[in-house]
């Protein structure tokens, strides 16, 4: 009877009757959202290999480095098992060069040759896996760069110069690559990527003539894009 007379006055108060009831759920935050459109700037460093038309030595093997820096943009299209599908596109452009000489026995000379890598661009597709924040992806696709190739001749009794040539063209070919995107805010996206270039074969004229060269390309690049 002493039990009933407790618990009764107690359960009628108004503020024990809010606290027993069931609270609702705090809502479990959503996963990012990773689809839209998206554009931002890059920069990073650039390293590769330019092997020489047939008939040269391999010490004219030109090695490139330097710094680049661009734009890119793309979009992104994210499924119900949070795997990201988009399309990407960039241009960098930048300070990539390299240079190499030696003796050549054919015509008795001391050939220099500078090359410069002026611009290189890539459309690829990409494929990732979003954890909330963090977007882990491959990529690959189509590359292009402009290389400019010069020839200083010297006579290898003299010394003195005897002929400059020079060429530049277009190459294509795939790259292939992988990075990491983090979500820095809701619109603010950092990214962290390396990429392999090979453009294969490309002709270049020089002196009248077309003469291949075989040009591969590293580059890793850290950039920050705004998403729409």
């Amino acid at each position: 009877m002493l039990r009933r007379l407790v618990l009764v006055p107690i359960l009628a108060f108004p503020g024990f009757a809010q606290a027993g009831d069931k609270q609702p759920l705090t809502p479990v935050p959503q996963s990012f959202d990773w689809r839209g459109p998206y554009v931002g700037g890059q920069i990073g460093g650039s390293w590769s290999k330019d092997t020489n038309p047939r008939g040269l030595p391999d010490y004219l093997t030109v090695k490139h480095d330097g710094f680049i820096g661009g734009l890119y943009g793309g979009y992104n299209v994210q499924l119900p098992n949070n795997i990201v599908l988009g399309l990407d596109a960039d241009f960098t452009f930048g300070d990539i060069h390299g240079s190499s000489s030696g003796y050549f026995a054919v015509n008795d000379s001391y050939p220099t040759q500078n090359q410069k890598l002026k611009w290189s661009g890539a459309v690829r597709g990409r494929v990732g896996y979003a954890f909330d924040r963090f977007l882990p992806y491959v990529a690959g696709g189509l590359a292009v760069a402009r290389v400019d190739v010069r020839f200083d001749l010297r006579d290898a009794g003299t010394l003195q110069d005897i002929g400059t040539y020079s060429g530049s063209a277009t190459a294509t070919g795939w790259t292939l690559g992988g990075g990491v995107e983090y979500a820095l805010s809701d619109n603010i996206i950092g990214r962290f990527e390396y990429r392999y270039s090979d453009f294969g074969r490309t002709d270049i004229k020089l002196s009248g003539q077309d003469n291949e060269f075989n040009l591969r390309k590293h580059d890793a690049f850290v950039g920050i894009s705004y998403k729409f």
